[in-house]
């Protein structure tokens, strides 16, 4: 899971379950991910949907994304072998996105 900032900088990255050992690879599929999703922000330009969905397929993964109003990305990388849900990962987008919000708004967050 990764968290990607209005300039493609990496906010926050995060490996789980047995991929801990790979993280620079999904670092590396999350940044290649980045032109499918400017490119299906561009194609979504006049909807209110902030989720992305499926993005791709790399080898045994599937990535799904997350874009907000202020350009900031979630994107994920998911286990081929789970069968994601479309509405959970939905789900699971928009609570990242407002516990990102809430963070945005505490005055003690470091900038």
């Amino acid at each position: 899971f990764c968290v990607i900032g209005k300039q493609n900088e990496p906010l926050y990255f995060a490996t789980y379950d047995e991929y801990g050992d790979k993280g620079l690879y999904f670092q590396s599929l999350v940044f290649c991910s980045l032109d499918i999703v400017d490119e299906c922000v561009s194609m979504k330009k006049r909807q209110q949907d902030m989720y992305l969905g499926f993005l791709c397929p790399v080898d045994e993964f599937q990535i799904y994304g997350y874009t907000t109003n202020t350009n900031v990305k979630f994107i994920a990388v998911i286990d081929d072998r789970k069968r994601p849900v479309e509405e959970e990962w939905r789900a699971f987008f928009a609570k990242c996105h407002g516990a990102y919000a809430e963070y945005l708004r505490n005055p003690f967050h470091a900038i």
